[in-house]
């Protein structure tokens, strides 16, 4: 980057699981205006100055972020999931519903031989922002802003957790955001084990607002 370049940086919280568990939309993401370095036209890369707010991912699946399918993919190799035993199986087009499982296994479980806490709030995270934002668009942050965990028995064995975000709560927030600076979503998730029983339950208060 040359010294023309001007970028301001704003590191805000993790979009690929909320709080900062995996991906949150727009955490982990550093948004700045460029001016294009001397000799290079204006385009793709390098943007007339001034014209528009472009983001910086950190990571390829903040990149990645508005193809639910790439992201599905690539959230299966994603090491803050993987190592937590949750792989996202499943991302329906139009970002309407998604679908996790989680396992433990022997080198992910506690020494009770079962999933860790914070893993186990990490599954519960994952899905709702990043689907949120996924229908707004990239002149939009979503991220966790607090959250209330209820442990319910000890997470064994394969467990999974589905998430619906209905059209409606997209637009909703967009009519909310056409007057109000942000605005909070709340979003109940529970992960369930092979019998249909609660593990864990999380809810969770997003902060949406414009990207500046």
């Amino acid at each position: 980057m040359t010294r023309s370049a001007k970028l301001s940086m704003r590191v805000e919280h993790d979009r690929f699981g909320g709080g900062d568990t995996a991906f949150g939309v727009t955490s982990g993401a550093a948004t700045g205006r460029v001016d294009p370095p001397p000799g290079r036209l204006s385009g793709f890369f390098w943007p007339a100055r001034g014209s528009i707010l472009i983001t910086m991912a950190t990571t390829p699946l903040h990149r990645m972020l508005g193809q639910p399918r790439a992201f599905q993919m690539l959230a299966r190799i994603y090491p803050p999931l993987l190592g937590a035993g949750i792989r996202v199986t499943s991302i329906s087009p139009d970002w309407t519903r998604g679908e996790l499982s989680m396992h433990v296994y022997p080198w992910n479980a506690n020494h009770n031989g079962t999933a860790f806490g914070g893993a186990l709030f990490s599954a519960t995270d994952v899905l709702y922002g990043t689907m949120l934002a996924g229908q707004l668009g990239g002149g939009f942050s979503v991220a966790t802003k607090e959250a209330t965990v209820r442990f319910l028995r000890p997470g064994r064995g394969r467990m999974s957790c589905t998430v619906e975000v209905p059209r409606s709560e997209a637009d909703h927030v967009m009519e909310q955001l056409q007057t109000a600076s942000g605005v909070d979503m709340r979003h109940l998730a529970t992960l369930y084990d092979t019998k249909g029983r609660a593990i864990v339950e999380a809810e969770h208060v997003l902060r949406v607002k414009r990207r500046k």
